[in-house]
C-alpha cells in the first residue's frame, strides 16, 4: 500500500505540480494532460509555441502538452520540449 503525504505546502511549486500530478494519476487510474485550444498554423510554428508556453529552455526538457487547434478536433498536436528545440507530432483522430 502505497500512502503519500498530501500537505504539499512546503514544496516548491514545481515539485507541488508534480505531486499534484502523481496523487491524480494515483487517484484517478489515468493522466489528464493539460490541452490547449490556441488558434495555430498547421503545423504549429516555433514563434507560436513560444508565444503560447514559454521557450523550450523555459519549460525545460522533457516538458510536453496537448494542443487543440482553436478547439476545433481538427488539428491536435502533442508538443514537446528539448529544452532547446520544440517536437511536434500530429494525432490522428480515433474512429
Amino acid at each position: 500500500m502505497l500512502v503519500l503525504n498530501t500537505d504539499l505546502n512546503g514544496l516548491d511549486i514545481k515539485r507541488r505540480l508534480m505531486m499534484d500530478d502523481i496523487i491524480n494519476l494515483l487517484n484517478n487510474g489515468g493522466y489528464q494532460a493539460k490541452c490547449d485550444e490556441t488558434n495555430v498554423s498547421n503545423p504549429p510554428t516555433d514563434a507560436e509555441l513560444d508565444a503560447i508556453f514559454g521557450t523550450p529552455a523555459e519549460v525545460g526538457a522533457g516538458w510536453f502538452t496537448f494542443l487543440n487547434d482553436a478547439g476545433g478536433d481538427a488539428n491536435v498536436y502533442i508538443v514537446m520540449s528539448t529544452g532547446n528545440n520544440w517536437w511536434q507530432g500530429t494525432l490522428g483522430k480515433c474512429v
